[in-house]
């Protein structure tokens, strides 16, 4: 059982949190390294 959202409901930040797999922060906290299915930013 899976419950299904209407496209129109999803934000931009939700479909980018929603594919991201791994998030890290820099010890100064200036820089986000983020890791999704297919790329490195």
């Amino acid at each position: 059982f899976e419950e299904h959202e209407a496209p129109s409901s999803r934000s931009f930040f939700t479909e980018i949190i929603a594919s991201i797999s791994d998030i890290k922060f820099a010890k100064d906290g200036r820089y986000i390294l983020s890791r999704d299915y297919m790329t490195l930013k």
